[in-house]
């Protein structure tokens, strides 16, 4: 059973050749019992796929969102910090200022 499990995957996938994949169509042809198990496999398979691409594509776009707030945020902070520190340096000057001149 294993062995059946192993070689439909390696059907599946593209990877049987030359003689494996000779034999494995010959023994597909006259066994009911393995088509069934391809066929189950290959559902249980396709299925898979589709929930990899479908979470793929949900966690490329959780990836981009982040990265367009990070960056978006990133340049709001940086200016923020710039204001501040400009601010800083005027009420600095102007102590400074008060203090010498009184």
């Amino acid at each position: 059973m294993e062995n059946h499990s192993e070689k439909i995957q390696e059907y599946i996938d593209g990877q049987l050749d030359g003689d494996d994949l000779l034999q494995f169509e010959a023994q597909l042809a006259v066994d009911d019992e393995l088509r069934n198990l391809l066929a189950l496999q290959k559902e249980i398979h396709d299925i898979l796929s589709q929930r990899v691409v479908s979470k793929e594509m949900e966690f490329r776009g959780t990836l981009t969102e982040v990265a367009n707030n990070f960056r978006y945020n990133t340049a709001y902070n940086v200016f923020n910090i710039r204001r501040l520190a400009s601010v800083f340096i005027i009420v600095s000057i102007l102590l400074i200022g008060a203090l010498l001149f009184f």
